[in-house]
């Protein structure tokens, strides 16, 4: 649940962010090559940033500092109270939820290809200036995939020539490609209105390359009152490229509106830093997995535990950070496995906060194999700074570290690792 919801929230922040950029600096330029090449790395990214994660190079953080370590110990609690139950069966809810959206978009689709592909083999199969046409009465000039289709009524229209150099256009830019990427991503974010948006941005750049390409071949004034009698609103429920798009007032005016000129393709330079943010927003990682900056009250937790570890600090003289030989627990790694398993408790409030991470607690051990000085390195806060020091500071004696055959003070480094599932 954790994976999904991190896939969620950041496909669903690329898809606002990428958008936005769009909307504020690239929908009004005539790069419409350009332009559909970004909506369709947009909706990449946000399918693969929520999966990647690097690790950034940082100064001195916990797992670098030269102290004697430990391997980091897990703790999870003992059982979950009823209210927990209750959170984690509203979760269940919430993925079964999202997971029934999906199947029912995805659904959808599947049911309306194999209603086309049933459809095309019951149309009629015509061929005119050196294109096979499939007509049929269910159809309107659209194209999927290599296969243009026409209504009886089109096929006999005036302008039969114009009609098929559209849908032509469409299938040599590979249109049916990019309709059907994306409605397998707006099964993905369903619930999110950004990828329904920005799925009119991408099928309004297809119609505009395809007006621009026929410009060329046909008269701009003549096309345009060719569209005016193709109008039809609203997307069909199947990807397929249709010949009478929506927006159909914004598609004449681009016709007529001046090229962009060629140095404002500079704007697209800017992606580059866009992608690098998004990249160090959503992939990038420092520190030890599931820690993250305190807050308030976690702050002042962390202030009452310098509190209780200054009360008992003792000046222990030397300590080393590292020797030859170090010290151990009595019972050896066992017997302390042992005695951390028995005696750490997942705090109630950090359960209920829904606090999870790793706690690294410095101690010294004394050249008598007492513990002093058990300190908090980094904590999460919720009680679990607390529960880790009380169990590291009510140990019993270890056997002490020695450098040169002679026991020394040692200073020691435990990771606690407190995860909820």
């Amino acid at each position: 649940m954790e994976l999904l919801l991190k896939f969620l929230w950041q496909g669903t922040a690329i898809l606002l962010i990428g958008g936005l950029f769009y909307r504020l600096w690239l929908a009004r330029l005539t790069f419409f090559e350009w332009n559909r090449a970004y909506l369709l790395l947009v909706g990449g990214l946000a399918v693969l940033v929520p999966f990647l994660s690097w690790k950034l190079p940082a100064l001195m953080q916990p797992e670098q500092l030269p102290y004697l370590s430990f391997p980091e110990f897990g703790v999870a609690p003992d059982a979950l109270a009823s209210e927990e139950v209750s959170r984690y069966s509203i979760w269940e809810l919430m993925g079964f939820v999202y997971l029934s959206g999906v199947a029912l978009v995805w659904l959808r689709l599947g049911a309306g290809l194999w209603k086309l592909h049933r459809q095309l083999g019951q149309a009629s199969i015509y061929r005119r200036f050196g294109v096979t046409l499939y007509v049929s009465p269910r159809f309107r000039a659209s194209s999927f995939f290599g296969k243009i289709m026409l209504a009886p009524e089109e096929l006999a229209h005036p302008e039969l020539r114009a009609i098929i150099s559209h849908e032509l256009e469409h299938v040599q830019r590979f249109h049916s490609i990019d309709r059907l990427f994306w409605y397998l991503l707006k099964g993905l974010f369903w619930f999110n209105p950004f990828v329904y948006t920005l799925e009119k941005e991408l099928v309004t750049l297809h119609e505009y390359q395809v007006d621009e390409a026929l410009q060329a071949k046909v008269d701009r004034a003549q096309y345009a009152h060719l569209l005016l009698q193709q109008l039809e609103l609203g997307l069909a429920p199947v990807p397929v490229n249709t010949f009478n798009q929506f927006q159909l007032k914004q598609r004449i005016m681009m016709m007529f509106q001046s090229k962009s000129p060629a140095n404002l393709k500079k704007r697209f330079a800017q992606v580059t830093p866009l992608l690098v943010a998004i990249a160090l927003l959503f992939a990038c990682e420092t520190g030890d997995e599931g820690s993250s900056p305190l807050n308030e009250n976690q702050l002042e937790e962390a202030g009452q535990v310098a509190a209780l570890s200054e009360n008992g600090r003792e000046d222990l003289g030397e300590v080393f950070d590292v020797v030859e030989q170090p010290p151990m627990p009595a019972g050896g790694m066992e017997g302390w496995a042992d005695y951390l398993s028995q005696n750490l408790k997942y705090p109630e409030a950090a359960k209920k906060a829904g606090i999870e991470g790793t706690v690294y607690v410095v101690f010294e051990v004394s050249k008598t194999g007492s513990i002093h000085n058990v300190e908090i390195l980094r904590g999460i806060g919720g009680g679990c700074d607390e529960e880790a020091i009380r169990v590291v500071s009510q140990a019993q004696n270890w056997n002490p570290g020695k450098q040169r055959d002679r026991e020394v003070n040692v200073r020691m480094r435990l990771p606690v690792k407190f995860k909820l599932s």
